[in-house]
C-alpha cells in the first residue's frame, strides 16, 4: 500500500488493518504476522493517517481509542500465535508500537505462541522482504 503526501510516497504493510481483522473474525485465523505497525494510535497523537482519518486527537478522542485501536481490543480478543517484527531504525513508525503489542498479547495471552523480531531495520521493503522466509517458517510450523 502507498500513498504520496507532499512529494514523499509513504509505505505500509497493513499491520493495524491485519491486527483488527483478526480481532474481529473471532477464531477465524490462528496465527497472524504484523509487520512495522502501530497498534495504540493514542500513544501517536501527531500521527498524520489518524489525523486525517478521525481528526485531532484531543478534539476526538474516543474515535481514536474506540473500535479501530488493536490496543484496546486484545486484551480479551486476542486468540492467535503472532509473528511481529519491526525495523529498530524505523523513522515512520515508533518501533515501541510493536514491541509494546508483543509484550501485551505475550501477557494477556500466555497460551498464545508470539515470536519477536526487532532488527536494526528501516520501514522499508528492504526489511520486508527480509522477513520472507522467518513468516514462512512461522506459518508451516
Amino acid at each position: 500500500l502507498g500513498t504520496i503526501r507532499h512529494g514523499h510516497i509513504t509505505i505500509s504493510t497493513g499491520s493495524r488493518g491485519a491486527a483488527l481483522v483478526h480481532l474481529n473474525t473471532d477464531t477465524l485465523f490462528n496465527k497472524v504476522v504484523l509487520l512495522s505497525g502501530d497498534y495504540n494510535n493514542a500513544e501517536i497523537p501527531n500521527d498524520n493517517l489518524m489525523k486525517n482519518t478521525y481528526g485531532p486527537y484531543t478534539q476526538f478522542k474516543e474515535r481514536w481509542i474506540a473500535n479501530d485501536n488493536p490496543w484496546e481490543q486484545s486484551a480479551t480478543q486476542w486468540t492467535a500465535d503472532l509473528y511481529i517484527a519491526h525495523g529498530t531504525n524505523d523513522d515512520v513508525v515508533p518501533v515501541e508500537q510493536s514491541i509494546l503489542f508483543a509484550d501485551k498479547i505475550e501477557k494477556d495471552h500466555p497460551n498464545c505462541r508470539v515470536i519477536k523480531n526487532f532488527p536494526a531495520s528501516k520501514h522499508d521493503f528492504i526489511f520486508w522482504g527480509g522477513e520472507t522466509d522467518k513468516i514462512l517458517d512461522f506459518l508451516e510450523n
